[in-house]
């Protein structure tokens, strides 16, 4: 049931969200912010990771079956 799922989301966001194009290989891009503009090391946890609940845009790519990029804009590191 749940593969089922994922395969009418995939079908729906590729015909509706990020739709293909022969000449530009897709006719939208999609932006999301995706932290809470604040320096995360990967390295320290501020609380136990957690099963993931519900759905959140970032999984969008991961359901669909379409790349995700992560593009690092300008942070400012605190001293402390």
């Amino acid at each position: 049931m749940a593969n089922a799922n994922r395969t009418i989301f995939a079908d729906w966001f590729a015909s509706e969200v990020l739709v293909a194009d022969n000449e530009t290989c897709s006719d939208s891009l999609m932006l999301y912010v995706g932290s809470k503009a604040k320096v995360e090391y990967r390295d320290q946890y501020e609380s136990r990771p957690k099963v993931p609940y519900g759905f959140d845009i970032s999984k969008a790519s991961s359901f669909s079956g379409v790349p995700d990029f992560v593009v690092p804009s300008k942070q400012h590191l605190s001293k402390g």
